[in-house]
């Protein structure tokens, strides 16, 4: 009998200006499988390597990996003036572009991602992990089944979005 071991997944922040190429790519696969399925979310230009690095800092981009392999990518923010303007308290995680790569999706990788996404924001004293999505039902249900709270839905031009948070567990 043998014993399959599941490779760890790791949050790993970016190391140079080659990761925006490597985010970029992430993102445009999931733009791509999106678009196929009829269900856009991103514009190409949005996760362009100029569309990312005019919206985040370097400092702001990690990725999800196993084994050495970036499966996913996310930007992790301190404050976020556009999405969630009344939140100036220091105390919150915001995240954005959360995606695995088509390639590596399934298997709970996106739980796994909120929970590398939460044990951070706990690892920086931070109380609470704050994030927007678009109004889709199967976001809406993902991020609820993950334990975050529905908080509002509002007009961000040029966008609607619902708002999310969940408090850190200490």
């Amino acid at each position: 009998t043998s014993i399959q071991s599941i490779p760890a997944m790791i949050l790993k922040c970016a190391t140079g200006e080659i990761d925006w190429t490597h985010a970029s790519e992430i993102l445009r696969a999931t733009v791509n499988r999106l678009n196929r399925m009829g269900k856009p979310l991103w514009t190409e230009s949005q996760v362009s390597v100029e569309g990312l690095k005019k919206s985040y800092n370097i400092n702001e981009l990690f990725f999800f990996e196993e084994e050495a392999i970036k499966t996913g990518v996310v930007f992790l923010q301190r404050h976020d003036s556009l999405f969630w303007p009344e939140i100036t308290d220091n105390e919150s995680l915001f995240f954005h572009k959360l995606s695995i790569h088509p390639d590596y999706s399934g298997t709970n990788k996106g739980k796994t991602a909120i929970q590398l996404i939460m044990s951070y924001a706990r690892d920086n004293g931070l109380g609470y992990v704050r994030m927007d999505c678009d109004i889709r039902p199967e976001l809406q249900k993902f991020y609820q089944s993950n334990g975050f709270e529905y908080v509002d839905t509002r007009r961000v031009e040029p966008f609607t979005v619902t708002r999310y948070k969940q408090v850190v567990v200490k």
